[in-house]
């Protein structure tokens, strides 16, 4: 064997090690998730209505309904949760896709408990707290929201 041959078979093995680790993260997230939801279907967040995707139990979508006496009464709101294959280890994506005049649509939205500050992430949050910091974020009209 040559040292091509030695560095091609060295680079093989890392890619299928790479390759386990992956599986193994997602199958930790795609347990977690699955969990989280029939956690929400039993105690749903008010105002709100989340599912992952029938073959993606990684994007979820999720609808929020303005509550009377919001700027948002009267509105429904949709907006994507984006896990990593290593979640709950890291955070999610949060995406709004209606305008709001809050957020940016399509984009990533900067919270404590998005992939925007993955430093502040904890593991403990769940779909149901990263939703209800969602919600109490749009809501409050001090909130500052950086780009």
């Amino acid at each position: 064997m040559n040292a091509v041959d030695a560095n091609s078979s060295s680079k093989k093995a890392e890619l299928a090690i790479g390759d386990e680790l992956e599986k193994m993260a997602s199958a930790m997230a795609t347990k977690r998730l699955r969990k989280e939801y029939l956690a929400l279907q039993r105690n749903p967040v008010e105002n709100i209505r989340a599912a992952p995707l029938e073959k993606n139990i990684l994007e979820w979508h999720y609808v929020i309904s303005g509550t009377q006496g919001s700027p948002y009464e009267g509105g429904f709101y949709h907006g994507k949760l984006k896990f990593p294959p290593e979640y709950p280890m890291k955070p999610p994506a949060v995406i709004m896709c209606t305008p709001n005049g809050r957020f940016e649509i399509n984009r990533r939205i900067c919270l404590s408990m998005s992939d925007f500050h993955p430093e502040t992430w904890n593991p403990l949050w769940s779909v149901s707290s990263i939703l209800t910091g969602l919600y109490s974020f749009m809501v409050r009209r001090d909130a500052m929201v950086c780009f």
